[in-house]
């Protein structure tokens, strides 16, 4: 099967009247440019996410505003976008009155060295029990991070934290196997950004580069050599690595604790140690002992390793 990828849910902030907001989304997601855009949409009774209204649209499409507020938000679940024309959803992407809080894209038709779809219940155990068989941010995670289920409509494996900025999940319940990335928060406005300017031609190369930046399967870490399936998924897509220099404030604020709290005992022991700096290396192996699920949280945060630099 052919590897398709998609936009399969978008949530935004926009800085616009609610009117022309109707506009946009009749336009953007149902491919209607008219005056009369609000008959798409069905005022509710409530409101909703600290919002006064609430509109309703096709497949789920949800509309919030309040009077006197300069924002609306506006949610597209999976089944609008994937009702809607490519080209239309990535009309969106240049509004510079748009803040992103979540964008999930997905690939369809992932299939192991057979041809058959990929067993997403095989992936959670390799994950589980072959950590040198996966790198990059999804390794820093932890086992606390992985999950399996499942039911009648099929088998799904997840990666990460719902809570988290990234989250995976893989599954078939489709018929094909699934790979679905969750992007929130801060790291969804950078990823758009970077879609800034794009087109569904780019898609597929988009697609397969965030998700290598969050996770990497191959046949051991020394060598780096891709698996044989994730490398047919890859083909020539290059890792698209989204700059976040936000989430380095916990490991930053970290090493200016450190400075003032425990510089001077560094200081201490370099000289009474003549200039070795050997109890450095004791210092950092018994941190090693130490390491826990917060550190590998951490690490991810700042890049992995070799993501951060002090200053």
């Amino acid at each position: 099967m052919q590897l398709q990828s998609r936009i399969h849910w978008l949530s935004m902030t926009i800085r616009e009247h609610v009117s022309r907001v109707l506009e946009m989304v009749a336009e953007n997601v149902y491919g209607y440019a008219g005056a009369d855009s609000g008959g798409f949409f069905a005022a509710a009774a409530h409101g909703g996410l600290g919002y006064e209204s609430l509109f309703v649209g096709q497949h789920g499409v949800r509309v919030y505003h309040s009077a006197g507020r300069e924002d609306v938000h506006v949610v597209i679940p999976g089944a609008a976008c994937e009702a809607a024309v490519p080209e239309y959803l990535f009309r969106f992407f240049p509004a510079p009155r748009v803040a992103f809080k979540r964008i999930d894209l997905a690939l369809d038709g992932v299939t192991d060295t057979s041809g058959k779809p990929l067993c997403p219940q095989w992936l959670y155990k390799m994950l589980r029990d072959e950590p040198d068989k996966v790198k990059t941010w999804a390794n820093l995670c932890g086992e606390n991070s992985l999950a399996y289920h499942e039911n009648r409509q099929g088998k799904t494996a997840t990666v990460g934290s719902r809570t988290s900025s990234r989250f995976l999940r893989v599954y078939d319940r489709r018929g094909s196997t699934r790979f679905e990335l969750e992007i929130k928060g801060k790291r969804a406005q950078r990823v758009a950004e970077v879609m800034d300017g794009k087109t569904p031609n780019h898609l597929g190369a988009l697609v397969v580069g965030f998700l290598r930046d969050f996770i990497e399967f191959v046949d051991d870490k020394r060598s780096g050599a891709l698996q044989a399936w994730w490398a047919a998924v890859v083909g020539g897509a290059e890792s698209i690595k989204v700059a976040m220099q936000q989430t380095l404030s916990c490991i930053n604020r970290r090493f200016e604790w450190c400075k003032l709290q425990v510089s001077a005992s560094l200081h201490l022991f370099a000289e009474a140690s003549g200039g070795s700096w050997d109890f450095v290396s004791i210092l950092v192996n018994e941190g090693l002992r130490k390491e826990n699920a917060r550190h590998r949280v951490l690490l991810a945060q700042a890049g992995g390793p070799g993501g951060w630099l002090p200053r």
